[in-house]
C-alpha cells in the first residue's frame, strides 16, 4: 500500500497483469493411497420360495446392499504465464530515466559555475540532487517490483478425485412380518400372511390330488413390491401309460 501511495505521488504505477493459466494432467498424490469409502442402500424386497414335498415355503426379507468405492487424491501441474495489462511498466521506465537525466543535468550544471562547497548555491545544489534522487527512487523501484511479480511461474493445485465404483451387493436381510403373499396355481389363488420370521407356508396335498401322477404344475408366486417367482412343482408317482394289453 506504502509503495502503491508513493508510486501516485511521484507519478510511478503498480503495473497491472494478466495471467494465463495451462493445466496439466491430473495424477495420484505421490504420498496417497486411494481411501476406501463404504457405502450403503436400501435394497429390493427380496422373494424366495421352494417345495419340500406338497408344502411350498416362501421367505419375504427386506435387504441392504454394500459396496466399497476407492477415491484417489489427485493433483496437476499448472503452469502460468503473466504479462503486463498495460503500458505502466513503460511509464515507470520512462520516468526513472528523467529522474537520471535530471540528476546529470544537476551535475553538469554544477560544473559549470563557480559553486564552491559550502556556499549557499552548493547547499542549493546538493539538496536538488537528493531531492531527484529521492523522486528517482519511486519509479526505479517499481520497476523491479514489477518485473518480479511479473515472472512467469508453476504451482501444484488439487484436482478432481479419481473414483472407481465396486459392484453393489446383498450384505444383510431382515425378515419382513405380517407380509401378505399370494400363489397362484391352476384355478385358484391363495394368500399367506408370513410370521415373525419371514416365512409363509402353503399346505398344497390337496391341490396334487386334482393333476395326473408325476406331472409339472407352475405355481406363481407374488408379494406386492417384490417381482414374481415361479415355481415348477413335480408330483410324485409314475406317469400313465394306459392300460396293459
Amino acid at each position: 500500500m506504502g509503495l502503491a501511495l508513493a508510486a501516485q505521488a511521484a507519478g510511478g504505477c503498480v503495473a497491472p497483469l494478466q495471467e494465463e493459466r495451462l493445466y496439466g494432467a491430473p495424477r495420484p498424490r505421490d504420498d496417497g493411497a486411494p481411501d476406501v469409502v463404504p457405502e450403503r442402500k436400501t435394497g429390493p424386497v427380496q422373494l424366495d420360495a421352494a417345495m419340500h414335498g406338497a408344502q411350498l415355503e416362501v421367505s419375504v426379507a427386506a435387504t441392504t446392499e454394500c459396496r466399497e468405492v476407492d477415491v484417489t487424491s489427485r493433483v496437476q501441474d499448472v503452469s502460468v504465464r503473466r504479462s503486463f495489462a498495460d503500458s505502466s511498466q513503460e511509464i515507470d521506465g520512462a520516468l526513472a530515466l528523467l529522474a537520471a537525466a535530471g540528476v546529470g543535468a544537476l551535475q553538469y550544471g554544477a560544473d559549470q559555475i563557480d559553486c564552491p562547497s559550502g556556499s549557499a548555491c552548493w547547499s542549493a545544489m546538493i539538496t536538488s540532487e537528493y531531492a531527484v534522487l529521492a523522486a528517482a527512487a519511486v519509479p526505479v523501484g517499481l520497476l523491479i517490483y514489477n518485473a518480479f511479480r511479473v515472472r512467469d511461474g508453476r504451482e501444484l493445485v488439487a484436482a478432481a478425485p479419481e473414483i472407481r465404483e465396486g459392484p453393489w451387493r446383498t450384505c444383510s436381510r431382515e425378515p419382513l412380518a405380517n407380509e401378505p403373499v399370494y400363489i397362484r396355481v391352476p384355478n385358484a389363488e391363495l394368500l399367506q400372511i408370513t410370521d415373525a420370521s419371514g416365512h409363509a407356508v402353503f399346505d398344497l396335498p390337496d391341490y396334487a390330488a386334482q393333476y395326473p401322477p408325476a406331472s409339472t404344475v407352475r405355481i406363481v408366486v407374488r408379494h406386492p413390491g417384490s417381482s414374481n417367482v415361479v415355481v415348477d412343482w413335480l408330483l410324485p408317482g409314475s406317469p400313465s401309460n394306459g392300460p396293459e394289453p
